[in-house]
Formats: structure tokens, C-alpha cells, sequence
């Protein structure tokens, strides 16, 4: 998951980048395998870049987003992490490694509550292998087929203290399906102890994601592969409004953003359905809550 909190960042090993402390807080395919997602001291997230040219394009993405001021690519930068620029290490064999540099959405949560959730029925770029296109068609069929999304990973403070940790990885993903699925914002929400604060908290994802609908309507700039929507909320916030009844502050507490770019391609002029199909599903799922 594209995100760190802060637990994650105090139990973490040090190592540098461009002459930072940063705090190794788990894998994601890095260049140099003894790296990983990591943050440096003004708080923003180094993530590592992946090998080629999907490496190369997620970087690209982010600059063009981030520098342009073509309306059809700077309107994707409400919709995505800030992007600060790129760092540089020096790898043992002295090859020159980038990182993009992007805000912790967590960095003010104090029981962040993450889940990641990978949109499209088709997760695989124009450049798949067939071999690739297979596997990933295999993979989590129980939601790509019907829903159009498939969840590789969450992690939630559940409990009336919200004291209680669940973490889940992609083996859970692929027990979901049109049966079970209602298990998964139960589970992430917490509606069992919290059923009123789980219904205030869908209402605003559901304000999000309608406006990531909107985007993909009718932007026909880009087309968007194994791509993930990154859902967070602190859950001490949460906790705290059921005495406070402060949506502002609720409000404040909850983040949705794109993440994931190592497999956008130009679009041609064409709406991406693809993307559209999961998240209204994402938005059926959240209006039932």
C-alpha cells in the first residue's frame, strides 16, 4: 500500500537518501531490493521506482500532472497525492536510483485506517505479455468480473477504543466475491461497533468517489491500468464523533486518492470504461453501508 503510518514509521530501520534519514517501512518492488517505501524527515514519502519504462512512465505522470497547465492533465491533481519532485540515491553498484517524492496522507491520523483498492476488470497495459494478460485475469476473478476492482490490502483500528488492529493482504482479496463482499466495508468501517460513524463515513467517500465519476465521464487524456484508489480515515476522529457530531472535523479525517501510475497510456480520445466500472460499483458498495 502506497501509504505510511505512524507506527509503521517509529518501528522502521534508517537508511539515506540525498543525505535524509528515512525510515524503511515495507516493500514495493524497489530497483534495489533492500529498499522500500520510505519517509524522510520533512515528512513527505519516497516511494521506490520500478524497474524500465513503468517506472519511467508513473514519474512522467506525475510531472505532467503536477507541471502542466493543459486543463485535460492539471485536472488530475485534485485527484492524486502532492507530488514534490524526484530524489536520487547512488545504489552500492553506482547506479542512480529515483524516487518520487509525495505526501503522507496519514501524517496527521493517529489510527489511520487504510485500504487499497485496484480498479479495472483489466489490470494489465497495451505492452502485456500474454502470459501477463492470463495471470491477471485470473486474479481476484471473485471482484474484477463482477465489481471491477480488486482489493490487494487493508488495515483498520476496529473497536469500541478502536484499540484493535486488523490487517489484511491480498489472500483476503481473493476470498471476495458477489456473495461476501458486503464483508469488506464492515470489516474496513467498523459498522458493527460504530454502525452510525460508518454511515456518516460512507456518505463522504461516496462524495469522492462520485467526483472521481465525474472526472472519468469525460476525460479522454488518459487511460489508467492496475491503478489503485486509496482510501483512508483516522479512526480516533471517527471515534471522537460520536460525542462531537463535528462532520467538519470528520470531514477533515477522511482521504481518497488515485495512486499507482507505472501503467497509464494515452487514451486516444476515448472515455476510460474500464475505470468507470469499478468505481461505481466502489459507489453501489459505499451507498449501502
Amino acid at each position: 500500500m502506497q501509504i505510511i503510518s505512524t507506527e509503521r514509521l517509529r518501528k522502521g530501520s534508517m537508511d539515506q537518501v540525498d543525505g535524509e534519514q528515512l525510515a524503511q517501512v515495507g516493500g514495493h518492488g524497489s530497483v534495489d531490493k533492500s529498499q522500500a517505501m520510505q519517509v524522510n524527515k520533512k515528512g513527505l514519502v519516497l516511494k521506490p521506482i520500478q524497474e524500465g519504462a513503468r517506472g519511467e512512465r508513473e514519474v512522467e505522470f506525475f510531472k505532467a500532472v503536477t507541471n502542466s497547465s493543459d486543463f485535460s492533465m492539471a485536472v488530475f491533481k485534485e485527484f492524486i497525492p502532492q507530488f514534490h519532485g524526484v530524489s536520487r540515491k547512488k545504489l552500492e553498484d553506482g547506479t542512480m536510483v529515483e524516487y518520487p517524492m509525495m505526501e503522507n496522507l496519514t501524517k496527521d491520523f493517529s489510527k489511520p485506517c487504510i485500504m487499497d483498492v485496484k480498479i479495472g476488470t483489466k489490470t494489465y497495459g497495451p505492452d502485456a505479455s500474454e502470459k501477463k494478460m492470463a495471470q491477471q485475469d485470473a486474479s481476484y476473478a471473485g471482484t474484477k468480473q463482477p465489481f471491477g476492482f480488486s482489493v490487494p490490502g487493508l488495515s483498520v483500528h476496529v473497536g469500541e477504543e478502536k484499540d484493535t488492529v486488523i490487517m489484511k493482504g491480498k489472500e483476503y482479496g481473493r476470498t471476495l466475491n458477489i456473495d461476501n463482499i458486503h464483508e469488506l466495508l464492515e470489516m474496513y468501517l467498523d459498522i458493527n461497533n460504530q454502525p452510525e460513524v460508518a454511515k456518516e463515513l460512507s456518505k463522504i467517500f461516496v462524495e469522492d468517489l462520485e467526483k472521481v465519476l465525474q472526472l472519468f465521464q469525460y476525460q479522454t487524456t488518459f487511460h489508467f491500468f492496475a491503478s489503485s484508489l486509496l482510501f483512508v480515515y483516522d479512526a480516533a476522529a471517527a471515534n471522537n464523533f460520536n460525542e462531537t457530531k463535528d462532520i467538519q472535523i470528520l470531514r477533515k479525517s477522511v482521504s481518497l486518492k488515485m495512486i499507482d501510475f507505472a501503467h497509464v497510456w494515452k487514451a486516444d480520445g476515448e472515455t476510460d470504461q474500464n475505470y468507470v466500472k469499478g468505481v461505481e460499483s466502489l459507489i453501489e458498495l459505499f451507498q449501502k453501508v
